[in-house]
């Protein structure tokens, strides 16, 4: 029974605690955003930078956020971070339309809006198109790039599978 109590008080005391518990994904972002700040990326590891592009694509908006600053200095050494950028974005623009949208433009929309996936098979096109199709139909039209967006998913998977109209 003594033990009981003592196990309770020690998580109890432990949830009171004023010292904040972080994630390693809360310790990443701050990581990244101490490199946005002193503009140095030199800390960064590859294993970061594979977590950051895993981060992007959940679609997680204060992921999706730092997609302009991870665009420039001091993360472009990082070659293969920035060829899957933009394929972490697409993977983004299904699961959240709006926040992706956001950063969509004139310079990126292809390859965002695109199958940009290095070599996927048919299956991975027909899944990756249904469900970013229906995403951009359901919540993505309305924001200034998303029919545009639409359309370009629309031009690059239609000639790849034409029975879909």
């Amino acid at each position: 029974m003594k033990r009981v109590i003592i196990t309770s008080l020690f998580f109890l005391i432990s949830a009171c605690s004023p010292h904040k518990v972080h994630t390693s994904e809360q310790l990443l972002l701050e990581k990244v955003q101490t490199a946005i700040k002193t503009q140095n990326a030199d800390p960064l590891s590859e294993r970061d930078y594979d977590r950051i592009s895993f981060y992007i694509s959940e679609g997680k908006n204060h992921w999706i956020d730092l997609y302009p600053r991870l665009n420039k200095k001091p993360f472009l050494g990082m070659t293969s971070f920035q060829e899957g950028l933009n394929i972490s974005m697409a993977y983004a623009l299904s699961e959240n339309p709006e926040e992706t949208l956001k950063f969509i433009d004139g310079s990126n929309v292809g390859e965002i809006c695109g199958v940009p996936f290095i070599e996927p098979t048919d299956d991975e096109i027909q899944a990756y198109y249904v469900k970013t199709r229906t995403a951009l139909i359901t919540h993505g039209t309305s924001r200034q790039w998303g029919k545009k967006c639409l359309s370009v998913l629309e031009d690059t998977v239609n000639p790849l599978h034409p029975s879909q109209d």
